[in-house]
């Protein structure tokens, strides 16, 4: 973990709730769930078993919240743990880029199989429909991203050059020329058929081009992946009746199952200052919620897989342009988060006004207007669109401020 600036005074992870108080903070759920459970608490962390092969899990926290009853805690708690490890590892497969799976047609499939037509899986014929009707082109920067992603592989600054696009102009323009491919719908498309089945049609030309440069994989969800995956894993416990839970990803995406209103959660809302991370303060919830964090630093040891930070303090982050294939993020920080819209609904909304060099000034309101509401800290201030969000714990210094 990296060193985190609370709130003098509170260095306790805020608990006092209603009922309880659960303090999802992206990046820190490890330490903050910590913090709450106990073994006498009906609060457990879920663990998907990998004995029937891997699963996606590595990268989501889901706790639960077990009560007795006809039902014993063993067996809810065995039965969650069985639905859990089955969705994660289906998901697992389904959006797997480096290997194939016995009757799974997966993004491995399509990618080594261009022009052809195959029934895929609802999960993902829902997802590729939902980024098509949306315009985000993000999926189709596979090449980039096939040789952007070494960059949270470097140990040292100076072995970036081979793949940063700030610090190598041949780089640069092979990500823009690699981009230009991913933008051009007549060269790269997913052709929704109806009936699950899909085509992922390359164009003549782009087919040479991936000749001649190895490139393995058209499609990559990138950045957009975890958004996806938590949202069917919790949409799968929620359609079993298991909804006293919560699953979060460590890049951002929660997804509370509670749609009770009985108890009182919290997400922290983060700040970077200096190269220094800061809880700012935390905004309160009840209910059903989904939430995305979008940030241009790393929080966590985890982080380390979308995230580099250079000696100089600049950090990279896997946010990438389908526009030029480089990395941007218009402010440090975005929370987006709704009770009825989904993280990836959420995600591809905030995206258009994230993913680029500059934050319009209103930019919070047109998300607002698509049904997301948003924080965000902008010199020592929590900006937030919800009229009547309750925030606490504010750090020193900082004011809390509604906008439309």
């Amino acid at each position: 973990m990296e060193n985190i600036e609370l709130k003098e005074g509170n260095t306790k992870l805020r608990v006092v709730a209603v009922v309880l108080l659960l303090v999802i903070g992206a990046g820190c759920l490890g330490f903050a769930f910590n913090e709450l459970l106990s073994p006498d608490s009906g609060w457990t962390q879920i663990e998907a078993t990998a004995s029937e092969g891997p699963t996606c899990a590595d990268d989501f926290v889901f706790l639960y919240y077990f009560e007795g009853g006809t039902i014993s805690v063993a067996n809810q708690n065995r039965e969650v743990t069985r639905l859990y490890s089955d969705a994660a590892r289906k998901a697992y497969q389904l959006f797997n880029l480096d290997e194939s799976y016995a009757d799974v047609v997966n993004l491995y499939t399509l990618n080594h199989s261009p022009n052809e037509i195959f029934t895929v899986d609802p999960v993902l014929y829902e997802a590729f429909a939902l980024l098509e009707a949306s315009g985000n082109r993000t999926i189709y920067l596979g090449p980039v991203y096939e040789r952007y992603n070494d960059v949270f592989l470097c140990q040292d600054d100076s072995q970036l050059v081979d793949f940063d696009p700030f610090l190598n102009d041949e780089v640069r323009a092979e990500y823009a020329e690699a981009a230009a491919f991913a933008m051009d719908p007549n060269a790269v498309s997913l052709e929704l058929l109806g009936e699950n089945r899909v085509r992922l049609s390359v164009s003549r030309e782009y087919l040479s081009y991936a000749e001649e440069w190895g490139v393995v994989n058209y499609l990559d969800f990138g950045y957009l992946k975890n958004a996806f995956l938590v949202d069917y894993l919790a949409d799968t416990m929620i359609g079993a009746g298991f909804t006293a839970g919560s699953i979060s990803s460590f890049d951002g995406c929660c997804r509370n199952l509670d749609s009770t209103g009985a108890a009182d959660y919290a997400f922290n809302i983060y700040d970077r200052v200096g190269g220094q991370n800061r809880i700012a303060g935390a905004m309160h919830y009840q209910g059903e919620m989904s939430i995305v964090f979008l940030r241009d630093y790393p929080i966590s040891g985890r982080d380390s897989l979308q995230y580099y930070t250079l000696k100089n303090g600049e950090v990279r982050h896997s946010y990438l342009d389908p526009a030029d294939g480089t990395p941007k993020a218009a402010l440090p920080g975005l929370t987006g988060y709704s009770k009825e819209l989904s993280c990836a609904e959420i995600l591809v909304v905030m995206a258009p006004w994230y993913v680029r060099d500059t934050f319009p000034d209103d930019a919070l309101g047109e998300i607002h207007a698509s049904g997301v509401e948003t924080i965000c800290t902008m010199n020592q201030k929590i900006l937030y669109s919800q009229e009547d969000l309750t925030l606490t714990d504010l750090y020193q210094g900082y004011t809390a401020e509604h906008h439309d």
